[in-house]
């Protein structure tokens, strides 16, 4: 779990330059704080609620997951689309220009947050009864970021470390989605409403990019 977690920033702490792995540990931070705030709903809130569920009506399981994630998701994907815009302008807020790269960084990184719902489906099958689908996740994540992180940054450098990191994450959902079909948890539909809350967050954070260059 540790190595899927960290494992890149392992890697890449002897592929790229001192001054590039600065830049991505600043952009790593940043996206970090808006993922553990997420992984908190999920650990805190939802996973106890959906086990609630189960516990007093199994067959509401789903309709529950579903629900759960149409708030989740939507939430995440918006403050993703937020921060697909604003990220170089916080970078150059809370940083000097040392790390203004870490803006663009940033960017590609929280793409991840699109895929942080997994969570909320490896509890499921926590949930259920099928805690070797949480550990088969993490198997595949740590082969993702072997194959991923030295090529992507060693071939294209820190952007392509940064992409290395997404894919590591993106990989992992062709199999989820396998494992929820199989469960009669997969609804389509549903899978692309994240997509308008992430363009909902991306035009709010033009918005705020436009305010804070009149007010400045």
């Amino acid at each position: 779990g540790f190595f899927a977690g960290h494992g890149d920033r392992l890697l890449l702490a002897g592929m790229l330059t001192p001054e590039d792995f600065g830049i991505f540990t600043v952009a790593a931070l940043l996206l970090g704080a808006l993922y553990e705030l997420g992984n908190r709903i999920i650990s805190n809130v939802i996973y106890p609620a959906l086990s609630e569920i189960h516990r007093t009506d199994p067959t509401a399981l789903a309709d529950g997951f579903h629900k759960f994630r149409f708030v989740f998701d939507a939430g995440i994907a918006a403050v993703a689309g937020i921060f697909l815009v604003i990220g170089p302008l916080v970078v150059d807020l809370l940083y000097d220009d040392r790390y203004l790269q870490a803006g663009h960084v940033l960017q590609v990184l929280v793409i991840v947050l699109m895929f942080q719902w997994t969570s909320t489906a490896m509890y499921m099958f926590m949930i259920v009864g099928k805690p070797w689908v949480m550990t088969a996740q993490i198997c595949i994540q740590v082969v993702a970021v072997l194959l991923f992180v030295p090529y992507l940054a060693q071939t294209y450098g820190l952007m392509g470390a940064a992409w290395a990191l997404v894919l590591g994450k993106a990989v992992t959902v062709p199999y989820i989605y396998v494992l929820m079909h199989k469960a009669g948890w997969l609804r389509l539909r549903n899978e692309l409403r994240p997509l308008l809350a992430l363009a909902a967050g991306a035009l709010l954070g033009m918005l705020l990019v436009w305010l804070f260059n009149l007010l400045r």
